[in-house]
């Protein structure tokens, strides 16, 4: 509490600025954040999603 008082002091108008707002992020798709792991992950689930179609397609 000492360093409160400490800035109050030396600055009356410590604490009472208003802040930004932080803007609000629109979602925006950028392959560069997507991690080998995450690239691997979804290369599965794609592959394995296709062959079931695909199999499901030529066992009929």
């Amino acid at each position: 509490m000492g360093e409160a008082k400490r800035r109050k002091e030396q600055d009356p108008n410590y604490g009472k600025v208003a802040q930004k707002r932080p803007k609000a992020k629109r979602f925006k798709f950028d392959p560069k954040r997507i991690t080998p792991t995450e690239m691997i992950i979804w290369a599965l689930l794609f592959g394995g999603t296709a062959a079931v179609f695909l199999g499901t397609y030529f066992w009929q």
